[in-house]
C-alpha cells in the first residue's frame, strides 16, 4: 500500500493540476507543489514508519520492505506481477527524488510562465516513474517504468526549453531509447536461457548465482553471460552517462529549463547507475569482476574527461553538466571495485551527487534570471548584489569539490579507501590514484568560475562595468533562497554524519561486495 501510495499521489496531483488550470493560471503550480511537498512528506513517514527493510532485496527476497505483489498477466510462460518493494540502496533514492522534485517546482515560478498545467503535471508523471523505476522488483514493471520516465522528460524540454530545445529534447530522446531496447535484448536474453518461471528480478537473480544459465543462439553460458552483461552496460552506460556516452547531456541541460535540470542531474542520471549496480554488479558478479579493469578505465576516463571538458566551457550550465560527468565516473570506480567501502561509497555518492548538483543547478538557475546570461566572460561581482546566491554558490562549489563537512567529501573518501584495496582491479592504487586527481581539476575550473563570477568590479554583459543605473541584480527571492538552503542543509547533515544515509545503504551494498570477497 505505501509504496503504491508513493507512485499514485503525484499522479492524482498531476492531473488536480491540469484540472485547476480551468479556474486560474496560478493554480496549477500551487496544486502541484502541494502534491509533491505531499510525496516527500509521504516518503520521510515512510522512512521513519512502516519501513524496516535492510540489505538486498534481490540476494535476499526478505530482505526487501514494504513488499506489494499483485499478478498481472502471464506471457510466454512466464508470470508478470506488479512487485515493488524497498531495502536500503532505493529508499534513500526515493527520499532524493520526492526531495528534488519539491525543489524543482518551488524554484520553477521564475523560469516557467507559459503553459504551467501542462508543465507541473508532467513534472509529477515523471516523478511518479522515478519511484516506480526505484521500486519495482519485477522487470517488466521496471521496464514500463524506466521507459515512462522517457515521455514527460523529453516534453519538458522539448517544450519548454531554450532555442535548440527541440533538438536537444530528441537527442536525449533517440539516445536513451536506443539504449533502452539494447538493456532489454540483454535482459530478455537472460530471462529466456536462465530457467525462471516469472519476470521477478530476485527469481532471475538466484538463478543466475545458481548457475542455471544455458548457452543459446549458438553462444556458450559463459560468452552469452558477457554478451548480456556488455548489453546492460551500454544500455545503462548511456543514461548514467559515461564517456564515451555522455554527448546528449550537455544539450539537454542547456536547453532544459533549470527546473528540468535540477530533476535531471540530481534524480534522473541516478537510474542508469542504480540499475549498473542491480543488474550488472549484482545479477552478473562474476562478469563484472573479469572486466573490473575496463570498467574502472572508464571510470577513470569519465572523472578526468568531464572535467577537462567543464574546465574548457563558459556556460554555467555547461561547467555543472560536465562536472556531472566527472562525478559520474567515481560510482562506476566504485562499483568496479567491489570492496565494501568502495560498493557503498559509490551508492552514497548517487545520493550526495544528487543533492549537489541539484543545488548547483538551482544556484545557476538564479543568476540566469537576474543577470539574462550565464556566460561567465560577462558576469563579475555579484557577490556584492546578491550575498545569499554568492554564499551558496561558494559552499555548493565546495560541496563539489569533496571538502570536509559536506557529503562529497564522504562520498568520495569511502570511494578511494575501497578503491585502493581492490582485489579486482589491477594496480588499483595507481587506476584510483589517477581517478581522484579529478579532484584537483575540479577545484581549478570551480574556483575560476566563482573568481570571475562573484568577485570583482560589479559587471553583466560586453561592457566593462554597470552602475546602479544599468542592470537591477538582487538576491534570490523567497522560492529561490528556501530550496537553496534546505538542499545545502541536507548536503551539510550528510557531510557531517554520512550514517543517515549510509548504514542503511551499507547493509544493501556489503551483500554485494561480499560476492566477490568483500574486503575494505
Amino acid at each position: 500500500m505505501w509504496i503504491s501510495l508513493l507512485i499514485a499521489v503525484p499522479v492524482v496531483a498531476a492531473l488536480a493540476a491540469l484540472v485547476s488550470s480551468r479556474a486560474d493560471d496560478a493554480y496549477p503550480r500551487y496544486v502541484a507543489l502541494g502534491g509533491s511537498v505531499a510525496s516527500l512528506a509521504l516518503a520521510v513517514y515512510v522512512w521513519l514508519v512502516p519501513y524496516d527493510g535492510s540489505g538486498n532485496a534481490l540476494l535476499n527476497p526478505e530482505a526487501a520492505a514494504l513488499v506489494e505483489r499483485v499478478p498481472w498477466f502471464e506471457i510466454g510462460g512466464y508470470e508478470v506481477e506488479y512487485l515493488v518493494g524497498l531495502d536500503g540502496v532505493s529508499m534513500p533514492l526515493v527520499l532524493l527524488t520526492t526531495l528534488l522534485v519539491t525543489a524543482a517546482i518551488t524554484t520553477a515560478s521564475n523560469a516557467i510562465h507559459d503553459r504551467q498545467a501542462g508543465f507541473y503535471a508532467l513534472v509529477l508523471l515523471l516523478e511518479s516513474a522515478l519511484i516506480g523505476v526505484f521500486t519495482a522488483l519485477d522487470f517488466f514493471a521496471f521496464y514500463v517504468f524506466w521507459e515512462a520516465v522517457l515521455i514527460p522528460m523529453y516534453f519538458l524540454i522539448a517544450v519548454w526549453g531554450g532555442p535548440r530545445r527541440k533538438y536537444a529534447g530528441m537527442k536525449f530522446f533517440v539516445y536513451t531509447n536506443l539504449a533502452s531496447l539494447v538493456m532489454f535484448i540483454g535482459v530478455i536474453a537472460l530471462y529466456l536461457t536462465a530457467n525462471v518461471a516469472d519476470t521477478s528480478m530476485m527469481s532471475l537473480t538466484t538463478a543466475l548465482h545458481e548457475g542455471a544459465l544455458t548457452g543459446a543462439y549458438g553462444l556458450s553460458a559463459e560468452t552469452l553471460r558477457l554478451t548480456a552483461f556488455i548489453a546492460l552496460f551500454i544500455g545503462f552506460a548511456v543514461k548514467v552517462p559515461v564517456v564515451p556516452f555522455h554527448t546528449w547531456l550537455p544539450d539537454a541541460h542547456v536547453e532544459a529549463p533549470t527546473p528540468v535540470s535540477v530533476i535531471l542531474a540530481g534524480v534522473l542520471l541516478k537510474m542508469g547507475t542504480y540499475a549498473l549496480f542491480r543488474f550488472n554488479f549484482t545479477m552478473l558478479p562474476e562478469t563484472a569482476a573479469s572486466l573490473a579493469l575496463p570498467l574502472a578505465v572508464i571510470g577513470v576516463v569519465s572523472v578526468i574527461y568531464g572535467a577537462l571538458l567543464a574546465m574548457a566551457q563558459t556556460d554555467l550550465k555547461r561547467i555543472v553538466a560536465y562536472s556531472s560527468i566527472s562525478s559520474m565516473g567515481y560510482v562506476v570506480i566504485g562499483l568496479a571495485a567491489y570492496t565494501t567501502y568502495s560498493v557503498g561509497g559509490a551508492v552514497f555518492q548517487m545520493v550526495s551527487h544528487g543533492l549537489i548538483s541539484a543545488l548547483m543547478f538551482t544556484v545557476v538557475g538564479v543568476v540566469y534570471h537576474e543577470t539574462g546570461t550565464r556566460d561567465v566572460g560577462k558576469l563579475s561581482g555579484l557577490a556584492g548584489r546578491a550575498p545569499l546566491v554568492a554564499g551558496v554558490f561558494v559552499a555548493s562549489a565546495f560541496a563539489y569539490m569533496g571538502l570536509p563537512g559536506m557529503s562529497g567529501f564522504p562520498a568520495e573518501l569511502f570511494v578511494f579507501l575501497g578503491g585502493v584495496s581492490s582485489t579486482t582491479i589491477p594496480y588499483a592504487p595507481v587506476v584510483v590514484g589517477v581517478g581522484m586527481f579529478g579532484i584537483v581539476l575540479v577545484a581549478g575550473y570551480l574556483l575560476f568560475a566563482m573568481q570571475r563570477v562573484l568577485f570583482g568590479e560589479f559587471r553583466v554583459g560586453e561592457e566593462a562595468a554597470v552602475t546602479d543605473g544599468g542592470v537591477s541584480v538582487t538576491d534570490a527571492s523567497p522560492s529561490e533562497a528556501v530550496p537553496m538552503l534546505v538542499l545545502l542543509a541536507v548536503i551539510v547533515a550528510l557531510g557531517i554524519q554520512p550514517g543517515i544515509v549510509y548504514e542503511a545503504v551499507q547493509t544493501s551494498t556489503d551483500a554485494v561486495a561480499d560476492l566477490m570477497g568483500g574486503g575494505l
